[in-house]
């Protein structure tokens, strides 16, 4: 039982609940906006879906509560007693594929025609994509009400990743706001700028549909799909970011003002993928000595070493990428 009392524990979600309708609102009002503006008015049907999207995410929040509420009552929470809750991935898939046909239509037709000096410009578009990530970080807390430590290691291992990778997708699209530069591209670098955006905002979908699966950690997600997630972090969504940025700084060396902002921009990239690498190296190697402690020898059998000697080439290994 939590140390939590039983009326905070399901209480406590419900502003965080009431915040997150609230920015899913504020972005599509603005994001709808721009469609009508620049567009025709008749692209206020996508109001329509946004209370679509309101709806799912209300459903996903009553069907949480319930399970909440039902766990703070059993004496042990297992993973057979604990609900799956598919409306938590459903939701966010939809939000995204809603968000993501937006972001296309908009850096298809009026993106490089956007005035800076205007209050609804390429700045407060840039900010009504990331709003997002604020998204997420108000929708997964009101999915579950997880104290154990190792449970919430497994959320924090398949989510930390996913403001940045957001942030990152909007970031991409920084140089699609002006025709001068957009024409300097190579043939198909900015289809493929908002194709990466639009992926990132779809990417949340898994590691949700993965923890509810899991019961959000009371089942242990296996080392396999660990590794798989977080090389899938580095290689699929970090690489692509980085060699698109990149082919950005080759094509943009003429122009000044974009060199510094492209610049760092590919160093995060590399560091990001860096990092994943080393961390799956180190996994790696703890993996390989914790089954040599558990090996099948007996006991008079002397300790074998190669586990150590796995351990530290693992190690060797990740410091090449640090």
């Amino acid at each position: 039982m939590s140390e939590r009392h039983p009326a905070a524990r399901c209480l406590h979600h419900w502003p965080t609940r009431a915040l997150c309708l609230a920015f899913v609102a504020i972005q599509a009002a603005s994001i709808n906006w721009y469609l009508m503006e620049n567009l025709k008015p008749s692209w206020a049907a996508m109001f329509a879906a946004d209370a679509v999207i309101l709806g799912l995410f209300t459903a996903s929040f009553i069907q949480s509560s319930a399970n909440i509420h039902r766990e703070k009552h059993l004496p042990l929470v297992t993973f057979e007693l604990s609900a799956h809750l598919p409306l938590c991935y459903i939701a966010w898939f939809a939000y995204a594929i809603v968000l993501d046909v937006k972001i296309v239509v908009i850096f298809t037709t009026f993106s490089t025609n956007l005035d800076e000096a205007v209050f609804f410009g390429p700045n407060t578009l840039k900010t009504s994509l990331a709003i997002a990530g604020i998204v997420f970080l108000t929708f997964l807390p009101t999915q579950h009400d997880v104290r154990c430590a190792r449970r919430r290691t497994l959320i924090t291992t398949l989510t930390t990743t996913v403001l940045f990778d957001i942030l990152d997708g909007v970031d991409i699209l920084e140089n699609l706001f002006e025709k001068d530069v957009r024409e300097s591209f190579p043939a198909g670098l900015a289809r493929t700028m908002i194709v990466i955006c639009c992926l990132n905002f779809m990417l949340p979908t898994l590691p949700l549909f993965t923890l509810a699966k899991t019961r959000f950690g009371l089942k242990k997600l296996p080392e396999k799909l660990e590794l798989l997630h977080k090389i899938g972090v580095a290689y699929i969504v970090n690489l692509p970011l980085l060699i698109t940025r990149m082919i950005t700084w080759h094509g943009l060396s003429a122009v000044s003002r974009c060199l510094n902002h492209v610049t760092f921009s590919a160093m995060c990239g590399t560091i990001g993928c860096k990092q994943n690498v080393a961390s799956e190296c180190h996994l790696f190697a703890n993996s390989v000595a914790e089954r040599s402690k558990h090996g099948r020898g007996s006991p008079n059998t002397k300790p074998p070493t190669h586990g150590q000697e796995n351990s530290s080439v693992g190690q060797t290994f990740s410091c090449l990428f640090l």
